[in-house]
């Protein structure tokens, strides 16, 4: 159940990433378009369990449950929208203190790259198993998960130094 909750926005996260890391002007939102997505996700998910946990006493207090879009509104898309604005800013802020020239920005955003292509790669790994329950994979479970971690490993590895040629000026400051 959570997965489903959740695989929207970690779509959504990779897309965006997808777009900025990929377009030279945009490339410094890369790390925010990658959080924000998951941060609205899970602040808007606390909002509406406060929601869950204080209903009884917002339906006796008179906004009946006629109102349940102006709850949705307050607990679920409010706390998302603050949620995915903090980690946002605070990102951006985070890596103009850290990455202050291009260089160890890009660096930065290949790390980014093959962090995120890693678990494709692992479930990639994953997929020549044709029957997860046979009696294969309960007798050799430590060799194919180690062979999908080193399978994701190759793979995120492949994708680092390719991302190499997307990278800019090493010798170029950011502009403040």
């Amino acid at each position: 159940m959570q997965l489903i909750y959740a695989a929207p926005f970690f779509l959504l996260s990779l897309v965006g990433f997808t777009f900025c890391a990929i377009g030279k002007k945009q490339r410094r939102f890369a790390l925010s378009a990658l959080l924000a997505p998951v941060a609205f996700g899970v602040c808007s998910l606390a909002g509406w369990i406060v929601y869950a946990l204080i209903s009884d006493r917002l339906h006796k207090g008179g906004l009946g449950p006629n109102s349940l879009w102006l709850y949705g509104l307050a607990f679920y898309v409010l706390p998302g929208f603050i949620g995915s604005w903090l980690a946002a800013s605070v990102t951006l802020r985070l890596e103009h203190i850290v990455f202050r020239t291009e260089r160890t920005r890009s660096i930065a955003l290949q790390v980014e790259i093959a962090a995120v292509v890693f678990p494709l790669g692992f479930i990639l790994s994953l997929s020549g198993i044709d029957n997860w329950l046979s009696w294969l994979w309960m007798d050799h479970a430590a060799e194919v998960l180690a062979g999908a971690v080193l399978g994701g490993g190759l793979i995120s590895a492949a994708v680092f130094m390719a991302s190499r040629g997307v990278q800019v000026d090493p010798e170029s400051k950011i502009e403040r």
